[in-house]
């Protein structure tokens, strides 16, 4: 096994101890997001598009909304 091959199973295997992750969900969380465990949680939510952000230019402050 090489040592990529162990890093993401050490990582699902982990994710699987969380109440209610499963086989499924924890394989997919690896595979669709490699970056988990190197980022910050407010990085990671900006990654799958679920961060409120402010639509601010310039002088401009809009509302917060959610970007994808």
């Amino acid at each position: 096994m090489t040592q990529a091959n162990q890093q993401w199973l050490e990582k699902v295997n982990l994710l699987k101890t969380v109440p209610g992750i499963g086989q499924v969900i924890s394989t997919t969380l690896v595979s669709d997001l490699p970056e988990l465990g190197q980022l910050t949680a407010k990085q990671i939510s900006r990654l799958v598009g679920v961060a409120p952000i402010n639509p601010d230019s310039g002088q401009h402050r809009g509302n917060t909304i959610f970007h994808k």
